[in-house]
Order: structure tokens, then sequence, then C-alpha cells
């Protein structure tokens, strides 16, 4: 019998793994907003956000974001939630684990008072860093996005160099406009649109493309997959590779209005006929970095209250050459 990679003379699957970097599909809908989002991310002191509904194509438009940062230039990082953060915390733990302080017992605002610190050193090396959140949504409260607000707020008195884009379902957004401290930060906001029927057509067209791969579609299955997928990116991939075993067991290279609805059947409950070389592309240890919380920290004291500012204070703040450092100091002390 022949199986589905001889058929196809595939290796792996090709729906249901990760394209490079330089391949994704860009929806044509959608080009000028990402354009605009890749714009507004390069400018420091962003907050912008990709949000939708599950399986849009979120992560994967994120990926291509990233792709986009020149080294020379930009640090970035690419971080995933994994569990819900309804406190504030995990954010400086990424943030210092990735300028290398990981394992350094500390609470969380010396764990971001040495984030600034390192800001002032890419501000003197003439670098910018992009913060890229996926699922951003698992923080989940507006006390999680607390030392977001911070480096924002910090920036509007020093030089600025930190941005971030966060990516996430649509209860992300809403809760940063539904509270005063974090909505003054918005910069833009791209909602991610599930594709068109031909979008979607061109999609998969693309992928075949991508893998080598000749097989016609005709328009009422196009039809039949774009009705049950609903334009979701995810659905499109799970019921176009199991199009595709269907081909590969009846030799056909004609995806037809039955091939798609045995798809659906399979996907539904009946186990596919699944070579055991199909697999996902990339795995996910790439992404999956566990931040281990820091030891608890006790008899620490209370911050003093920051002095009373007055209009001196005020005009000293506008001078260039701020460091974050010293303006993240308890005392409130500032240098030039």
């Amino acid at each position: 019998m022949t199986t589905f990679n001889q058929f196809w003379q595939v290796e792996r699957s090709v729906f249901l793994q990760a394209v490079d970097t330089n391949k994704i599909f860009l929806p044509q809908s959608l080009q000028i907003d990402l354009d605009r989002l890749l714009l507004l991310s390069q400018q420091p002191q962003t907050v912008a956000f990709v949000i939708g509904p599950k399986g849009t194509g979120k992560s994967t438009y994120l990926k291509w974001l990233n792709a986009q940062f020149p080294v020379a230039q930009y640090d970035t990082l690419l971080t995933t939630m994994i569990s819900p953060e309804p406190q504030a915390g995990w954010l400086a733990r990424r943030l210092s684990e990735f300028f290398g302080t990981r394992g350094k017992p500390s609470d969380n605002e010396h764990l971001l008072g040495d984030v600034v610190s390192r800001l002032d050193e890419l501000i003197e090396e003439k670098r910018r860093l992009v913060v890229f959140v996926d699922a951003a949504h698992m923080a989940e409260s507006a006390e999680a996005w607390q030392e977001l607000a911070s480096l924002m707020s910090l920036q509007a008195l020093a030089e600025p160099c930190i941005s971030f884009v966060l990516c996430g379902e649509p209860r992300l957004l809403q809760l940063f406009t539904s509270s005063e401290s974090l909505t003054t930060h918005i910069s833009f906001a791209l909602e991610v649109p599930t594709l068109s029927e031909a979008e979607t057509g061109a999609y998969i067209h693309y992928r075949l493309e991508l893998a080598n791969i000749t097989a016609e579609l005709p328009s009422d299955a196009l039809r039949t997959l774009f009705d049950e997928s609903r334009g979701v990116i995810a659905r499109i991939n799970m019921l176009a590779e199991n199009c595709l075993i269907e081909c590969s067991l009846r030799e056909s290279r004609v995806i037809t209005r039955d091939i798609v609805a045995a798809a659906k059947r399979y996907i539904a409950g009946k186990p596919p006929h699944v070579s055991s070389a199909t697999g996902l592309g990339m795995p996910l240890t790439a992404l999956y970095k566990p931040s281990t919380p820091p030891p608890p920290v006790q008899n620490v004291e209370a911050p003093p209250p920051p002095p009373t500012t007055n209009a001196a204070d005020s005009r000293e703040k506008d001078f260039p050459g701020i460091r974050l450092a010293s303006l993240f100091k308890s005392d409130g002390s500032r240098k030039r």
C-alpha cells in the first residue's frame, strides 16, 4: 500500500508543519496593517497589539514581525505565556532572564531595577529592544502589566529604547482599555480577521506549492472547505492535511467535495490514517521557557514615598541624558 509520504513525495506533513519565517503567507488584506505595525514597533515607547480569535494566525504573524528587525540595531525577545499570570512580576523575571540574570535571588523591584540598568546600556550602544509576548491575554489583570506601565512611564522622562508587541485574544485589549493606567500606553491595535474564501484558496495553493505538490481543488470543494473551516487558518490546516491523507488513500490528486467531507469526519472522531513520519515542524521547546519564580524575600521594608515634585523638578525632568536606572530609584534622585 502506498503511504501518504510516498504518494505525495514528501518527508513530513504539508499543512501541520511550520514554514520558514521568510515564507509565511501574508494575506493581501492584512499587508498594509502589518506594514504599519512593523513601522510603529520599530519606534521606541510603542505598545502595539495583535488580537483575534484562536487559530487566525496571530502567532505566525508575530514570528514574521520578529524576523523583520535587523540584529545590528535591535535586540528582540519573543516569549510565550503558557499559564495565567494574575500578579505582577512575570515580565520583570523574563526580561531579567533575557539580559542574563536568571537565577539571581531578588524581588520584583530589584529585578526591574536591574532591567532598566541594562536598558541604559542599550541606549549607550544606540540599540533598541522589542519585546514580543504571545498569548499575552494570560496576564489577566491590570496588576500583571504593572512593569510594562512602569517602563513606559520611565521612558517618558528619559531616552526611550524599548517597545512591546502583545499578541492575544480580544480580551487582552479590553483589559488595557478598561484600565486608566494602561489605556494611555496603547499605540496601535491590529485585529486579525479570518480568511475570506478567496484567501483560503490562495493560502491552500500557496502551501501546496511550497511542498511541491500538484493537486486540484475544484471550486465546489473549496467552498465546502471554506464553510467547514470558517476561514480559521488552524482549522484550514487540519482539514487540508486530512484531505491530502484521504487523497493518498484513494490515490487521487483531485481534492473533491467528497474528500473534504471525509476529512471532516476524520477530524470529528474517526482516526485518520496518518503516516508515522508526519509531525509538527517546530518543537514546542523552541518557545517554552518556564520562568522560575524568585524565592520569597523576607523583612523587606516598604520604600519611602516619593518627594513632592515642584516646578523646578518638572523642568529638570526635561533635560536630556537622564538615565532610566536613576529614575527607577525609589528616592526619586535623577542624573543628567
